[in-house]
C-alpha cells in the first residue's frame, strides 16, 4: 500500500459504501447538516476545502482554525462530525488535535487527514485517523469521502 493511499483505517476489503455507512452512524442525523470543522492554516486551501464540501445543504462549515491551540479550543466548544485536517500547521501540529480528539472529548468525530505530509500516514491511522489524504492526488477523493458521509446510500438533496 502506498503512502498515499486513502483506504478507511479499516484498512479491509469492504465496499466503500459500508464503510460510509459505519461512519456515518458517528455523524448527525440525516435531516441535520454533517458539521465540518476544518484545521488548515492555509486560506486558500480553505476557500477551496469550502468551496468543494459546502456545495450541498447537508454541509455546514461550523469553523476554521489556522492552529492547534484554535482547533483544540473548537473541539471542547462545540460538537462537529467531521474534522478535516492538515498535519502542518501555523502553530502546533495536526498530529495533536488528532490526538486530543480521539481522547479528550467526548464525542467521535470522523476525522480526514488532509496533508502534504504523506510519510505520516501509518503513524496517523494509529492514531485513530479515519482518512489519510493527499492534498496533491487526492481532492477529489476527499469531495467523494464528504458525499458518502452525506448520504451513504447514494441519496441526493
Amino acid at each position: 500500500m502506498t503512502a498515499a493511499s486513502t483506504t478507511p483505517a479499516t484498512e479491509s476489503t469492504v465496499p466503500l459504501q459500508v464503510e460510509h455507512a459505519a461512519l456515518h452512524s458517528r455523524v448527525a442525523p440525516r435531516w441535520e447538516p454533517l458539521r465540518v470543522l476544518l484545521v488548515e492554516d492555509s486560506p486558500i486551501i480553505r476557500e477551496h476545502l469550502i468551496e468543494a464540501i459546502a456545495t450541498s445543504s447537508r454541509v455546514k462549515v461550523v469553523g476554521c482554525a489556522n492552529t492547534e491551540e484554535e482547533a483544540v479550543a473548537a473541539l471542547e466548544k462545540d460538537e462537529c462530525d467531521v474534522i478535516i485536517l492538515d498535519l502542518g500547521l501555523a502553530e502546533g501540529s495536526g498530529r495533536e488535535v488528532l490526538k486530543f480528539a480521539r481522547a479528550d472529548i467526548a464525542y467521535s468525530p470522523v476525522v480526514v487527514i488532509f496533508t502534504n505530509y504523506t510519510n505520516a500516514r501509518k503513524q496517523m491511522m494509529k492514531l485513530g485517523a479515519d482518512y489519510f489524504l493527499s492534498k496533491s492526488e487526492d481532492f477529489d477523493r476527499l469531495r467523494r469521502i464528504m458525499q458518502g458521509l452525506v448520504s451513504p446510500q447514494g441519496e441526493d438533496d
